[in-house]
C-alpha cells in the first residue's frame, strides 16, 4: 500500500526516536559513503544555497554545511514534525546559524528562488507524484546547479524471497512492494541533463545526478512513470 501524507507522518513520527540508531546498519552497508558521494557530486561552493528534500533527522546537514561554508545557506524540508525536532536538536548542538528547517509537503513547501544545488536521500521514492517535486526543484536550479538523488529501488535480479525479506526489514519505514513502480530518477534525468547514474547494494539502491543547463525539459512521460 502506498501511504498517504497522514500515514507517512504517523510512520515517521513513530520511527523518529530510533531512526538515527537504525541508520548505523545502513552505514555498515556503505550508505554513509553514498550520501557523501551524492553531496560531493553537487559541486557546492562557499556561499551556495542548497535544499535537502526530505531531510529527516538531518543526516546530510553536517556535510552540506561544510560545503557551503558560513556564508552559504542550507534549507531542509520534511513532512514529519518529529523527525524535524531531531534535526533541530542537531542544528542547535552544532550552532549552525545558516540552516533553516521547514515542515511541509515537498509538493507545496516554499523553496528558495535560486538554488545552487538540491539533494534527496531516501525520500522521493516514497512519493508517487515525485515528478511534480522534481519539476518544482528544477525550476529553481540555476544553470550549472545539480540535483543528486539517492534512494532504494527494487533489484531486478533478486529472487522473490530475498526481495520480500528486504521489504520486511524496511517495513517500519513504510516500505512495501507497491513502491516498486516509483522511479524518481526517470523524472530527474528527463527534466535535467544527466551527469551520472549508479546502482549499488546489488541493485537495491541507486544514485543519480543531473544538472540544470537552461529551461527545464518538460516531458509527459516523466509524469506517468
Amino acid at each position: 500500500m502506498v501511504l498517504e501524507n497522514d500515514q507517512v507522518k504517523k510512520v515517521y513520527g513513530r520511527t523518529a526516536k530510533f531512526y538515527d540508531a537504525a541508520l548505523v546498519i545502513y552505514r555498515l552497508a556503505g550508505i554513509g559513503r553514498q550520501r557523501a558521494t551524492s553531496i560531493d557530486a553537487l559541486n557546492l561552493r562557499p556561499g551556495a544555497t542548497v535544499v535537502d528534500l526530505g531531510c529527516g533527522t538531518g543526516a546530510n546537514l553536517a556535510m552540506l554545511v561544510r560545503r557551503v561554508g558560513p556564508t552559504g545557506r542550507v534549507v531542509g524540508i520534511d513532512l514529519s514534525p518529529e523527525m524535524l525536532a531531531k534535526a533541530r536538536e542537531r542544528v542547535a548542538d552544532n550552532g549552525w546559524d545558516n540552516v533553516e528547517l521547514r515542515c511541509g509537503d515537498l509538493r507545496t513547501a516554499d523553496l528558495p528562488d535560486a538554488l545552487d544545488g538540491a539533494v534527496a536521500t531516501f525520500a522521493l521514492e516514497m512519493l508517487p507524484d515525485h515528478a511534480e517535486v522534481v519539476a518544482r526543484v528544477a525550476d529553481r536550479l540555476q544553470p550549472g546547479a545539480r540535483f543528486a538523488c539517492l534512494g532504494l529501488k527494487e533489484p531486478e535480479h533478486w529472487p522473490k524471497w530475498l526481495i520480500d525479506l528486504a521489504i520486511f526489514i524496511n517495513r517500519p519505514f513504510g516500505v512495501s512492494r507497491d513502491y516498486a513502480a516509483i522511479k524518481p530518477w526517470h523524472a530527474i534525468e528527463e527534466l535535467l541533463s544527466p551527469v551520472s547514474h549508479k546502482e549499488f547494494l546489488a541493485g537495491a539502491a541507486y544514485r543519480c545526478v543531473a544538472e540544470a543547463i537552461g529551461p527545464i525539459r518538460r516531458t509527459t512521460s516523466s509524469q506517468t512513470r
